[in-house]
């Protein structure tokens, strides 16, 4: 007879599956003293519980770590929720706390007071919409999956005790496809539809950027009512176009993502499917423009993340973080985030619950991101969707070759102060191709901050227009960008604006990159920037790009380039990566070639190559003549 032998990393998997599947320890409170608290620059929390018998090893990662209300010490007595599971690496079991209260229950308790009040606030305890509860319920409503053990549990509870009892399953879907947040979503309509709401005509509307995503919710209602439709038809009526409930009127419909028909709704309640796709708050604003006119107005919104950026979800995501952080008032709003912030918690499958709180209690859930990870491990960019659908990390922010992190660029963000005429600065241009885009810019170097202003060019004609999902538009008209008629961007045209920028700032040198540098530098030479020996023309080279990506990456990585409230800018950066040749030489490029167009910051690197004349000049006006005396013998 032979033994199995097994090896360590299947110990450690086989005794973490055991105690996964172990319901009672899926949700713990654990009261113990701390000890060995310590808080890493990752933002996440390590430490121990300990009583007079034992100790328990804990940890706290960062998502859940900034919600902390108070600041842990060594000795606090504390009561920390969350699941027991197995670190494999290691081979020991941990305690992932979700919450950590002081002194227990007191904590507890205050935790419920308050949204206790939160919830009175909103009406939801008024008397009025109480209903009775009958002492011999004769029906009862069972909402769960028709394969699962827990509606088993209930048909045997439910015989031993009252064997007459009529049960009534709503087949919902409790793991996999179609039980995440459109699940949600579909239950909770289907919901404020029935007299259980208490209000008459609560018609809702889902709206997403496309027909198909608006449907996937209202399908959901909608074969739930078709599978069952000898029992639903005497409470609905429904076409592939609304659902109807007869008894209060209320109606579920789906929209299109034209924002012009939407006028003159009286919605109860506005849904925003897969918010990442809105480019701007068009679509947004006319569809709760009617909220308000029917009591108890609603707007849920459920998106995983994506790579529309400074639209409407980062403006979301950022109120929803505040609210969460303490910093803004709770005005209503309740925001639940899931995702894995920082790049490198991507690589460790212990930190997926983070963005998938179901993660640990689904096998073929576990199996189904495992195998995605391993093609993103060969090919990100191809499956750029693992880190932003399944880790909810903005584009996709485990990438090596990104210029840096999206946190990063929001940082540029900074306002652009008023500067002296005559102030010195340096220029930049990227005019490789005609027919699409153009940009120009200028920079600025003050108080060790790099201030960049730039205005970009777009031709009509360009072939990938159709292709770009950025507001340019809606660009054109804070000025940040023109659209140009023609065949092509004529050169004349950046030239007029370096001279028109010239008036007030003292432009030492432009950047141009040597492609079409015979047609740009005529233009520029009419203006009076000359491309001599001693001119203010600067051929930009790959080789000058490789040098200047240490500096740009510090200026990121330290918040000092500022380019104000300019979305194309940050636009142009996130669209942008970093190549690198056979031979290890690096320079910037594109993340797709079409849709995603980088031009505006090319121009940024160009007049960063001519940073340093800059330095030198300010330090030759400021600190070298500031510092110089005058001896008088």
């Amino acid at each position: 007879m032979t033994e199995a032998v097994y090896s360590v990393s299947e110990i450690n998997n086989f005794i973490k599956h055991i105690l996964e599947q172990e319901p009672e320890l899926r949700n713990l409170q654990v009261v113990g003293e701390i000890s060995n608290f310590k808080r890493y620059p990752s933002g996440h929390c390590y430490f121990t519980l300990k009583d007079a018998g034992a100790v328990l090893k804990c940890v706290m990662f960062r998502s859940k770590a900034v919600n902390l209300r108070f600041q842990p010490q060594n000795g606090d007595t504390v009561v920390a929720v969350g699941r027991l599971a197995v670190y494999e690496r290691d081979g020991v079991y941990q305690l992932y706390t979700d919450l950590l209260l002081q002194q227990g229950v007191g904590d507890l308790m205050q935790a419920y007071e308050k949204l206790k009040q939160k919830l009175e606030r909103a009406g939801l305890f008024a008397p009025e919409r109480k209903q009775q509860l009958p002492l011999h319920p004769r029906t009862v409503g069972i909402i769960t999956s028709p394969a699962g053990a827990a509606v088993r549990d209930v048909i045997t509870v439910s015989r031993r005790r009252n064997q007459g009892i009529k049960l009534l399953l709503y087949p919902v879907k409790v793991q996999g496809e179609g039980a995440g947040k459109n699940g949600y979503l579909g239950f909770e309509d289907f919901c404020l539809l029935t007299p259980v709401n208490g209000i008459k005509h609560y018609n809702i509307d889902i709206f997403a950027m496309s027909e198909q995503q608006a449907k996937t919710s209202f399908n959901d209602v909608y074969n739930v009512l078709d599978d069952n439709s000898t029992f639903m038809k005497k409470y609905f009526k429904w076409t592939k176009e609304v659902i109807i409930n007869i008894k209060t009127g209320s109606e579920l419909a789906f929209n299109t993502s034209n924002p012009k028909t939407k006028d003159g709704f009286r919605p109860g309640k506005v849904d925003f499917d897969e918010y990442h796709a809105y480019e701007n708050m068009k679509l947004v604003d006319v569809a709760v423009t009617g909220l308000g006119k029917v009591a108890l107005p609603r707007r849920t919104i459920v998106t995983t993340d994506g790579d529309v950026r400074d639209g409407p979800l980062d403006t979301m995501l950022d109120k929803a973080h505040r609210i969460l952080s303490g910093e803004l008032p709770d005005n209503g709003m309740i925001p639940f985030v899931c995702r894995i912030k920082d790049k490198e918690d991507i690589k460790n499958p212990d930190n997926w619950p983070m963005a998938n709180p179901s993660y640990p209690y689904f096998a073929n859930l576990q199996e189904e991101m495992k195998l995605e990870y391993d093609d993103y491990v060969i090919d990100p960019l191809g499956n750029a969707s693992f880190a932003t659908k399944r880790c909810n990390c903005p584009g996709g922010a485990i990438r090596e070759d990104i210029v840096t992190d999206w946190e990063n660029i929001k940082a540029t963000n900074i306002m652009i102060p008023e500067f002296d005429k005559g102030t010195n600065a340096v220029g930049g241009l990227d005019y490789a191709s005609t027919e699409d885009f153009v940009s120009a810019a200028i920079l600025v170097v003050k108080d060790g901050i790099d201030y960049v202003l730039q205005h970009t060019w777009i031709c009509e004609a360009s072939k990938d227009l159709t292709r770009i999902k950025a507001p340019l538009r809606e660009w054109e008209n804070r000025g940040l960008c023109e659209f140009v008629k023609g065949p092509e961007v004529s050169p004349e045209l950046p030239a007029q604006w370096f001279d028109f920028m010239n008036e007030h700032f003292n432009i030492l040198k432009i950047g141009i990159d040597k492609y079409r540098y015979t047609l740009m530098s005529k233009a520029l030479a009419e203006y009076g920037f000359l491309a001599d020996k001693d001119g203010k023309i600067k051929i930009v080279r790959p080789s000058d790009e490789m040098q200047i990506i240490p500096t740009l990456t510090s200026l990121f990585n330290n918040h000092c380039i500022a380019v104000g409230d300019d979305p194309l800018m940050r636009w142009c950066i996130n669209n942008s990566k970093r190549i690198t040749s056979p031979a290890g030489n690096m320079t910037y490029g594109k993340i797709e070639q079409k849709s995603r167009k980088t031009d505006a910051f090319k121009a940024l690197v160009a007049a960063e190559i001519c940073r340093d004349e800059l330095i030198a000049m300010n330090e030759i006006n400021g600190t070298v003549f500031n510092a110089m005396k005058v001896y008088t013998y």
